[in-house]
């Protein structure tokens, strides 16, 4: 699974919607300097990229409380709260 659908499940699965996301989500006005929420938009936008960076992952997932986590692979099932991401771009 992409890490882009497995967010947009997890909001999901959590009733999350994209204006709430934005307003957990920090952007930083690079003239100025101060900071102001995402709109519903902006997240959509960023659940829509498919190159998504690693640091808005990170930033999104720890947001819905969850965390990404490295282990070799292994055979067999695994638990049904579990997601593998295989596909993922790292920009950042």
């Amino acid at each position: 699974m992409e890490i882009n659908k497995a967010i947009r499940d997890i909001m999901k699965s959590k009733g999350m919607s994209l204006s709430s996301m934005g307003k957990s989500l920090r952007k930083v006005d690079k003239k100025s300097g101060l900071t102001s929420s995402l709109s519903g938009n902006d997240v959509s936008a960023r659940l829509n990229n498919s190159n998504m960076t690693f640091d808005k992952a990170v930033e999104m997932l720890n947001i819905l409380g969850y965390e990404i986590v490295l282990q070799e692979k292994r055979q067999g099932g695994r638990r049904s709260d579990q997601i593998v991401i295989d596909q993922f771009s790292v920009n950042g």
